[in-house]
Order: C-alpha cells, then sequence, then structure tokens
C-alpha cells in the first residue's frame, strides 16, 4: 500500500471533507427568523447572545422577507434584515460570554446584499467591540470596497481588499478570521471565496481585544437599502464556510494555504 497516499487521505478527512462531521462550536448565531416589518430591536433569537437585539426600534433595522443564500455557506433560513435608515440605523447585542481574541481563534461570517454604490449607498458594519470602545471587523465602504479593520480611538488599522462587490442586489459571502497572537491578532478577511479559501483578501496585525458585544451598523444616510442575513460567529471556518461538494484536493490545498504563513499587507493609521 502507497503510505504516502494514506497519509493524505486521513489529513483529508481530519480537517473536514465534504460529508464529513465537523468538530467544530458556533459561539453565536442568528438566522433573523422574526416577523417580517418587525424591528430588529428588541428581537431575541439565535444562539450565543445574552438578551435581545438592541438600539433605536424606529431607525433600527428592520426584519425583511426571505433569507439570502450563498453557494459555498451554510444553508440559510428564517428572514433577512434590512438597513434602510442611514446614520442611527444599528442595533447591537451582547455576547453570552466575552471572546478574547488573544486566547480564541474565531470566524465570523455575514450575508450581504447591497442596495447600490456611490451616494446610493449605505455602507454596512458588521464588528465586535469591547468595552473600552475598541473594535475589530469588516466594514463595506460607499464605494463598495470591502476592508477588513480594527479601531481604539487613536489608532486605525485597515486593510482594504482589491476589488468592489461586484455589483447592486448580488448576495455576498463576507468572511474574516481572528489568530491569536497573544498581545496581538491577525485579522483576514475573504470575499466570497468559492470552492476553497486560499489567500485571504486583506490581512492586518492589531492589539488583542476581550470582545462583548456584536455590532451592525450602515454607515451614510441618504442611502437605498442593504439587506444582510445568517450572522455567525465559530470556532472553525466548517461552521462559516462550506466548499462545493467534490473539490477533493484543491478544497484540502487552499484551506492548507489558508493556514499558512504569508506576506502580509498591513497598514497603520495613527490619528
Amino acid at each position: 500500500m502507497d503510505t504516502h497516499l494514506l497519509k493524505a487521505s486521513v489529513v483529508f478527512i481530519a480537517i473536514g471533507a465534504p460529508g464529513c462531521a465537523a468538530v467544530a462550536d458556533i459561539i453565536a448565531a442568528d438566522p433573523f427568523n422574526y416577523p417580517v416589518g418587525s424591528s430588529l430591536v428588541g428581537q431575541a433569537g439565535g444562539i450565543g447572545f445574552a438578551g435581545a437585539w438592541q438600539g433605536s426600534p424606529v431607525a433600527g433595522p428592520s426584519i425583511a422577507a426571505g433569507s439570502l443564500s450563498f453557494t459555498d455557506a451554510p444553508p440559510s433560513s428564517g428572514n433577512s434584515v434590512l438597513l434602510n435608515e442611514g446614520l442611527g440605523g444599528n442595533a447591537v447585542r451582547q455576547l453570552s460570554s466575552p471572546l478574547n481574541s488573544g486566547a480564541t481563534e474565531f470566524w465570523g461570517a455575514v450575508l450581504l446584499s447591497p442596495g447600490g454604490f456611490g451616494p446610493n449607498f449605505n455602507g454596512f458594519v458588521f464588528e465586535l467591540f469591547d468595552t473600552t470602545g475598541a473594535t475589530a471587523g469588516v466594514v463595506v465602504n460607499t464605494q463598495g470596497f470591502v476592508v477588513i479593520s480594527y479601531g481604539n480611538g487613536s489608532t486605525v488599522v485597515q486593510d482594504f481588499a482589491d476589488t468592489p462587490l461586484p455589483g447592486t442586489g448580488i448576495t455576498q459571502l463576507l468572511l474574516w478570521h481572528a489568530e491569536p497572537l497573544g498581545s496581538q491578532t491577525r485579522y483576514e478577511l475573504w470575499v466570497s471565496p468559492t470552492d476553497d479559501l486560499g489567500a485571504p483578501d486583506a490581512s492586518i496585525l492589531a492589539p488583542s481585544s476581550t470582545f462583548a458585544r456584536v455590532l451592525v451598523e450602515s454607515l451614510a444616510f441618504p442611502g437605498t437599502p442593504t439587506t444582510f442575513d445568517e450572522l455567525r460567529i465559530a470556532t472553525s471556518p466548517n461552521d462559516v464556510f462550506v466548499p462545493t461538494p467534490g473539490v477533493g484536493v484543491a478544497s484540502l490545498l487552499g484551506v492548507l494555504a489558508a493556514f499558512g504563513r504569508r506576506q502580509r499587507r498591513d497598514r497603520v493609521v495613527a490619528f
């Protein structure tokens, strides 16, 4: 028997071949299975949260009919959320347990369907933040560029994906990864990966924080409605990204490459 082939097969199964059960854990998730037309504020479904979504029930996000889907994302359920109020159109929710980015590896994901770009796009924020005001996560600016970002009031660390989102109304998977490095954390961003993760579209190195809350927000007013769905935070990529069945070795190599050491493009902007 070819022992090299056997070893490769064992590795492939261990990291999650299609159809194999993943040893992973959802930290927090919300499929937004709430009544259509109601405010997101006050809703308390999903798992991994302490209490309901908070914010303004008048200016905050509202529930839209139907769910978004993406080929390489886990199956969707419930409804989705409409961001249509510009500044003030936000909601926050407490995590059941604080998340220390310096000690816990985690993945965040959300599905996004932009309503438009330029002056007609609200922008979008999906971030975690701590009690000191430090934030980390994904920002989509008003030109449609996706940013992995960290900020603590005096310093902002950001890196942009090279190309903007492809168009209005096309559902995107925004996927980000926090790799703990003690006092620092490496944050990586993928925009709508397919088949395998490969190298990230953007990456930064920033101070570690203990995050307690989730924030979703629009950035500008006025703007056309933007929809998001299936917010997830998990300890494994298997819970937020599902490669197309049958990609086999290509998927394996992509996952291994995503965890390898690669050149980073970090940029620090001090205020």
